[in-house]
């Protein structure tokens, strides 16, 4: 089992390890996060919305849920493909981070119940609880590390051996791999198995690209 926390450490050589997308499949399980005596989940019973559930620790009370976001059914297309799971959840100070599978984070407040939906434009260090995920893509391209978790996708050089979450067009979601290509090339590959282009991002590490695998 390979996590942000422990990669960096032993220097993984690059590994590919996830399983593309090939259909609309039940979501993953969400490992729920506490807070104070409070249990943090996330359902996933439905796809057109992503809510969240307040618990008590001690003996499993439902406290609480709220809507963090809801998705637009568009009626003339098939409509499973169209929902977003939620991927991961994060406490930071005072709030609750929510990843999605369109690779959308937005931030709860705890005491207002406020939903805020998270700048984009900023890199972000990983939470504790999103480096002890487990990795489901790796890849090395000299002293720059890629790797990817149900909350995100991260870069790390090891000379300074601190991770940054990466930003992604919207249009990308999470759940695809890194490709390998020659170790002269310009170019990272990131690509999702979802029949279409869905978008490239310019990096200064590169370019990640998402396209449609072949299988």
């Amino acid at each position: 089992m390979k996590r942000l926390s422990l990669l960096l450490g032993v220097l993984l050589t690059p590994v590919l390890v996830s399983d593309a997308w090939a259909k609309r499949t039940s979501p993953k399980p969400v490992a729920p996060v506490v807070l104070d005596g409070v249990k943090y989940l996330a359902p996933n019973a439905n796809g057109r919305e992503g809510r969240i559930e307040a618990r008590s620790e001690k003996t499993g009370k439902k406290l609480w849920d709220a809507v963090i976001y809801a998705i637009r059914i568009d009626p003339n297309l098939e409509e499973d493909v169209q929902w977003v799971f939620i991927t991961g959840l994060a406490v930071r100070d005072n709030t609750l981070l929510v990843t999605n599978e369109k690779n959308e984070q937005y931030i709860f407040d705890l005491k207002t119940r406020k939903v805020t939906k998270a700048n984009r434009n900023a890199n972000l260090e990983p939470t504790p609880q999103e480096v002890d995920l487990e990795l489901t893509s790796v890849l090395r391209r000299h002293t720059d590390v890629f790797a990817a978790n149900s909350a995100g996708l991260f870069h790390a050089d090891l000379a300074t051996k601190k991770w940054r979450r990466l930003i992604l067009p919207e249009t990308m979601p999470i759940g695809g791999t890194f490709a390998q290509v020659p170790e002269n090339s310009p170019l990272i590959l990131y690509r999702v198995a979802k029949g279409r282009v869905l978008g490239n991002k310019a990096h200064k590490f590169g370019i990640f690209v998402s396209v449609r695998q072949n299988t």
